[in-house]
């Protein structure tokens, strides 16, 4: 018997990371721009009443962090941004504490920033500039 194919090693990463329940969801792998691995495994919420298929859809949530990070972290390695500088340089019509966060504290969540719910990003904003004080000093604390 020869060596296990890409697809096997694929199968039996997800498999055994299933397994330990460190993975539940839904894997597509693409090699030059074709699939060449896909599967649904586990369910498709904690209650577990119905198994994953590779048309389980999920609301997108908090993955759109993610990205928003990646892009931040694209401009920072083009020199475009410094993850040390104050968000007051990027959005100088914010109050004096944006002098005290930097970009990084947005991206470790640990701005100082309250729990915020607005609805658009306009109502955001709106929000942010009548914020009076920071939850705590940038750096100091955890707020997701």
């Amino acid at each position: 018997m020869g060596a296990p194919s890409k697809v096997e090693r694929i199968d039996a990463l997800i498999a055994g990371a299933h397994a330990r329940g460190v993975f539940n969801g839904v894997v597509l792998v693409a090699q030059r721009g074709t699939p060449i691995y896909q599967r649904a495994i586990g369910f498709d919420s904690a209650t577990r009443t119905r198994q994953l298929s590779m048309e389980s859809r999920f609301p997108i949530g908090s993955i759109t962090k993610e990205f928003n990070a990646a892009g931040i972290m694209f401009l920072v390695e083009a020199g475009k941004l410094d993850l040390d500088a104050p968000i007051a340089q990027l959005l100088p019509e914010l109050p004096a504490w944006a002098q005290q966060i930097r970009l990084i504290d947005l991206l470790r969540y640990t701005s100082g920033l309250p729990r915020m719910h607005e609805a658009t990003d306009e109502q955001f904003f709106l929000k942010l500039k009548e914020i009076k004080a920071l939850a705590f000093p940038p750096g100091q604390g955890y707020i997701y």
